[in-house]
């Protein structure tokens, strides 16, 4: 992750628009790899500040098994981010992150050690792991407007 956020402070692929990660891992490493990332994201990619009255929604997909989760976040201001995460006790935890810019792309793909944990910074101003699986899936996207830490978004009109 920090040569990600170098690259990304460099400006090396230019403005970034558009995000793709996948992990497998177990369980408990799962919240915090998301807000992480999150947290990075919202550094970078225009309207996913935590600041922003109304950055834009998502939509919360999970496999009927439990298996695999799927988030799709949508950005008032353009660029979009696809996260998905599925809990593995069986598979290798592994890790991979698409992030395209308008003049390059960054690309990680590896697996990592079994007890690998995402190294964290300071807590997220939103806990957005929590935010997505505390909506479920709706049949209309879900906006994310700022806030604090553990607060529910606010469903939008259907």
């Amino acid at each position: 992750m920090v040569a990600l956020k170098q690259a990304l402070k460099s400006g090396q692929i230019g403005q970034p628009v558009s995000v793709r990660f996948r992990l497998v891992a177990p369980s408990e490493f799962i919240p915090p790899a998301i807000n992480e990332l999150m947290q990075l994201i919202s550094n970078y990619l225009p309207g996913f500040e935590a600041s922003q009255a109304n950055g834009g929604r998502f939509r919360l997909q999970s496999h009927p098994s439990g298996l695999q989760t799927n988030v799709l976040i949508l950005s008032n201001h353009g660029p979009s981010v696809s996260l998905t995460w599925v809990p593995a006790t069986q598979q290798p935890t592994s890790l991979k992150l698409l992030v395209i810019g308008n003049h390059g792309v960054i690309r990680l793909e590896e697996e990592v050690e079994p007890n690998w944990q995402i190294p964290t910074g300071e807590s997220p101003e939103i806990d957005w792991y929590h935010r997505f699986v505390s909506t479920g899936e709706q049949s209309q996207p879900v906006p994310f407007p700022g806030g604090k830490s553990g607060q529910a978004p606010q469903n939008g009109p259907n």
